[in-house]
């Protein structure tokens, strides 16, 4: 990748980087207004935009490529969610994800900018404390989160000196959101969730509905206007309704390529224009989109296909229980065994057998007794905030195979 410019945002730059404020006054130059006139003719809605760096959830970070007409048609998705809010000239969303991820920039700045709303814009560096006293300042109405500040601003335990009664909104995703964490997130700050699917390639095509109970909100999306999506089998081929497959998307905001990755990019795009995301969903009889967990992430028990969200969804509501991930690890006899990595509440102590009691009757026999069990302080997360499970999944492994030496 070749750089012809970098520009920094905070008070102290590099030698040689272009300070963002400087940037913004070329604005009123009229040198570069005139420049601007005289270039924008020549820029035509195909041409190259954006380059979004993926968070690397799933492998190294990838660099996608956006096109003036993705990313357009991609605002529009949120736009049309938008555009009914109610009052919505008074909305004043803050943004608590990084601007230079998608999610930042399509549903934080653009959307609310082309729907004649408010953006609030939380510290460049993460803080809790600091987001939770411009929700005050500025009395925010909507948020947009990831899963992990949503504990994160449960568990502030200063919470009760501020006043956080404007929010209206939480508008999260990235990974499935415990049904628990959001019922507790509702009751406490009497605010509404709502789930977003979306990832960097493929912007935001589904979103759950404002109008549907907390239950459905947190179990299911409706696709947007603007988007296509189809569950296939392993050869691509449609499965019946009400069965699990990979979601593939097709939609205008669409990326058109990872850069200076040809190769990946053919392995990510169908011949007839899908994404294939990678991710497993099901669809049920009204339409709704039920997002079942990524396709690695699936761990094969003996030939026993498990799925991680629906450990986590019970183990979220045992009340020792802070957070929690399950992962597959790497098993002689049964190819991979079930390993549940927790976050306990404070002072709280759990063994596996209470594990195992809580799960029995709540999912499948061979879901109920994990191989092993282990305790985190804390979860390793991406570049953007997500929990990083291919280094938890390493981490597991090396303390797994440490006791076992």
């Amino acid at each position: 990748m070749h750089l012809d410019v970098i520009i920094g945002v905070s008070k102290n730059n590099k030698s040689g980087a272009c300070d963002v404020n400087d940037i913004e006054k070329l604005g009123s130059d009229p040198k570069v207004v005139e420049l601007f006139k005289l270039k924008k003719d020549e820029v035509i809605f195909d041409d190259d935009s954006d380059i979004f760096i993926t968070s690397g959830s799933t492998g190294k970070p990838k660099y996608a490529v956006h096109t003036h007409f993705s990313v357009i048609n991609g605002v529009k998705g949120m736009f049309y969610y938008l555009e009914g809010m109610p009052n919505k000239e008074n909305r004043r969303i803050i943004l608590g994800l990084n601007t230079a991820h998608i999610s930042g920039e399509g549903s934080g700045v653009l959307s609310p900018l082309v729907a004649s709303m408010t953006s609030v814009f939380a510290p460049p560096v993460y803080n809790i404390k600091q987001i939770v006293q411009t929700i005050q300042n500025e009395r925010c109405t909507d948020v947009l989160f990831l899963i992990t500040y949503l504990y994160d601003m449960l568990n502030f335990k200063d919470i009760g000196e501020y006043d956080v009664t404007s929010l209206d909104i939480c508008l999260t995703g990235g990974s499935n959101i415990p049904p628990k964490l959001a019922k507790d997130f509702e009751e406490k700050f009497a605010c509404k969730i709502l789930i977003a699917y979306a990832s960097t390639e493929m912007m935001v095509p589904s979103i759950s509905s404002p109008w549907d109970p907390l239950e459905a909100r947190c179990s299911g999306v409706r696709i947007l206007p603007n988007a296509e999506i189809q569950l296939v089998d392993d050869d691509g081929k449609c499965v019946p309704l009400g069965s699990n497959g990979e979601i593939w998307c097709r939609c205008c905001s669409n990326f058109q390529r990872y850069m200076g990755n040809d190769e990946q990019t053919k392995a990510a795009k169908s011949p007839h224009g899908w994404f294939k995301t990678g991710d497993l969903g099901v669809f049920n009889a009204a339409g709704v989109l039920s997002i079942v967990g990524r396709k690695k992430d699936m761990i094969d028990r003996g030939g026993i296909k498990i799925f991680p969200a629906d450990i986590e969804n019970v183990l979220s509501q045992h009340p020792s229980i802070e957070q929690v991930q399950v992962i597959g690890v790497p098993d002689e006899r049964l190819s991979e065994e079930i390993c549940i990595c927790l976050r306990t509440k404070k002072n709280a102590i759990i063994e596996k057998d209470q594990i195992v009691s809580h799960l029995t009757g709540k999912v499948r026999l061979e879901e109920s007794v994990p191989g092993y069990v282990l305790i985190f302080d804390s979860f390793p997360k991406s570049i953007t905030g997500k929990i990083d499970r291919m280094s938890l999944t390493k981490q597991a492994i090396d303390r797994i195979q440490s006791k076992v030496q």
